[in-house]
């Protein structure tokens, strides 16, 4: 298991699993709205300003279209892959604020490598993408990004108060 850490790797729920909140979706982009909507509620209902709320949602959505992009490889098909092992997105209310814990079983990747983004260089390169960790990096406290072949990719997304 390969377990790396940007940020505070203590960060404890507020009660072990009593109020967290679960649930699956397809690996479909059509499902990021309910996504997004979910994020933003339950930060607002932690406490969270709608700002505040807003960038918890973007993190959070940026980290399963990652998931969908390069994970899986693209969206999947729910007529022709009905198997297909989708997205797990777990909400965590904490004393201090709220965490994301978005599972999948696609392809893992190197979490220190890929996160480091010099932004003189991309903007010289003229990039158009590639800055979907940096992104989520600058709108949540914590990133936490967890590879088992067994039990496949977490990522773990904290935002405090």
């Amino acid at each position: 298991m390969d377990k790396q850490h940007v940020g505070d790797p203590n960060e404890q729920p507020l009660a072990s699993g009593t109020n967290d909140l679960t649930f699956h979706v397809p690996g479909s982009y059509r499902y990021l709205a309910f996504v997004r909507d979910a994020a933003t509620e339950l930060a607002l209902q932690q406490g969270f300003n709608i700002f505040d709320a807003g960038q918890f949602e973007m993190a959070v959505d940026e980290a399963c279209t990652n998931v969908i992009e390069h994970s899986y490889g693209g969206a999947c098909s729910l007529e022709s892959e009905p198997d297909h092992p989708g997205i797990s997105i777990r909400f965590i209310p904490l004393e201090n604020g709220i965490a994301a814990e978005i599972s999948d079983h696609g392809a893992g990747f190197d979490f220190q490598k890929d996160r480091i983004v010099d932004a003189n260089e991309y903007i010289a390169n003229r990039n158009e993408r590639g800055l979907g960790l940096y992104i989520i990096s600058q709108f949540v406290d914590d990133m936490c990004y967890e590879h088992s072949s067994e039990t496949g990719n977490t990522m773990r997304l904290t935002k405090r108060l």
